[in-house]
């Protein structure tokens, strides 16, 4: 759940994202223009509220806060375990970008 919320955190710095986002080299800049649309709303960021582990896999049950406050409550995304390390794909954070106006490049 701590890699979940800190990828899709837009006040996060790109460097502590890498490890956790699948193919980050090429999100790079469109991680910045998420960084620059939560600016305008206080901040974005997803704060899970559970997890159902299926081995490498999971489901993360979460709600979307603008600026602390929930706009959108008990969503789910998956999340993987890749070499040990629980890594968002590529596909689910473009998804999420892309409904938060920022598609990826």
């Amino acid at each position: 759940m701590d890699a979940w919320a800190l990828v899709f955190d837009s006040t996060v710095e790109f460097s502590e994202k890498v490890p956790h986002l699948e193919d980050a080299a090429s999100l790079e800049s469109s991680n910045a223009a998420y960084s620059a649309a939560g600016e305008g709303l206080g901040g974005i960021s997803l704060e899970p509220t559970a997890a159902e582990i299926n081995g490498d896999e999971a489901s993360i049950t979460y709600n979307v806060l603008f600026g602390g406050t929930a706009a959108y409550e008990d969503l789910t995304g998956e999340i993987q375990r890749v070499d040990g390390t629980w890594t968002v794909s590529r596909e689910a954070y473009c998804g999420f970008l892309a409904s938060a106006r920022t598609p990826c490049s």
